[in-house]
């Protein structure tokens, strides 16, 4: 995925629900039911954080992130981390 500048969101049993490119995962997300994690060739933002919240989404991995850790109830991961 990486330079694919995209979203890959996965439900519970790390099943594919879809690929969208960054710019329409905010869109993508409220459409879809059931996301577990969102792994994202990019940089994790205080904008994916609060609408990930919204959708229950329980794992978000990323390049980078511009939050911190403390700052929400998901977990985050950078690609260093994994």
């Amino acid at each position: 995925m990486v330079g694919s500048r995209a979203a890959l969101l996965l439900n519970e049993t790390l099943e594919t629900l879809g690929k969208v490119p960054l710019s329409e995962l905010l869109p993508t997300l409220k459409s879809l039911n059931n996301v577990h994690a969102i792994i994202i060739d990019g940089t994790i933002d205080k904008s994916i954080v609060i609408n990930a919240e919204r959708s229950n989404v329980k794992y978000l991995i990323g390049n980078d992130m511009t939050v911190r850790k403390q700052e929400t109830r998901i977990e985050l991961l950078t690609n260093k981390e994994l």
